[in-house]
């Protein structure tokens, strides 16, 4: 992606484009999930695919769906800046393969499907605790921020306590839950591709801005503070 536009906006027309193209992913999904599209998906691949555990598919509905209405709450509630356009095509279009990519996986379409158990709990656990962490976060600084005596300052309560980019740890987390729910252990390369795009990209140009903006007040905060993971990273 190119640079971040981090100019501040009340233009709402390209968010609800971005949220209406990932719309089509979720619908798209819940087609396949819930609606006997696997069924015709595999048909095209010349697979006789079904649903094999429908109660993981309802949970793969779930997810896909919570995730669509924290993506609502972000752009129109949370996020001030503007949407590059960039941006908004390349996450709107890997999103809709996410969610199509792992609802057809949740249906059971490889060679060898678990039985719902254990795993499936913990994915439910790990897919709560990083949608709160990420947005959670993300809500606990927009009120802080809302109070004009923090006015250009920056804040480090509540989770951020935990780690600098704890809301980019939430959605470690979340994607490692939707992982486990399709029972197919190859695909962990999703969130750790997650993992490295933040500790690789997006956490080193972030923090060149923050320093750039909060001087000596972020540089003290990061000194103290991990990254990422929380006591570890």
């Amino acid at each position: 992606l190119g640079q971040l536009d981090r100019s501040h906006s009340n233009e709402k027309s390209r968010k609800a484009l971005f949220a209406l193209g990932q719309l089509v992913g979720v619908v798209v999904s819940i087609w396949i999930l819930q609606l006997g599209g696997i069924t015709t998906v595999g048909n095209w691949f010349g697979k006789d695919w079904i649903v094999l555990i429908p109660a993981r598919a309802n949970l793969m509905t779930g997810a896909i769906v919570l995730y669509w209405c924290r993506v609502l709450i972000t752009l129109f509630y949370l996020l001030p800046r503007n949407l590059a356009v960039d941006e908004a095509v390349v996450v709107g279009i890997m999103m809709d393969l996410t969610y199509i990519a792992f609802a057809i996986l949740a249906c059971g379409v490889t060679s060898s499907v678990p039985a719902f158990g254990v795993v499936d709990y913990i994915a439910i656990v790990l897919i709560l605790t990083g949608s709160f962490l990420n947005t959670y976060s993300e809500l606990q600084r927009k009120w802080w921020k809302a109070d004009p005596q923090n006015k250009g300052k920056c804040y480090t309560g509540g989770l951020w306590t935990l780690a600098t980019h704890i809301n980019y740890f939430g959605d470690v987390v979340l994607f490692s839950g939707w992982t486990m729910l399709t029972a197919t252990w190859w695909m962990f390369w999703y969130p750790l591709m997650i993992a490295c795009g933040f500790i690789f990209t997006h956490i080193p140009h972030l923090d060149k801005y923050l320093e750039e903006r909060y001087g000596e007040e972020f540089k003290e905060y990061s000194s103290k503070t991990k990254k990422l993971i929380p006591f570890i990273y």
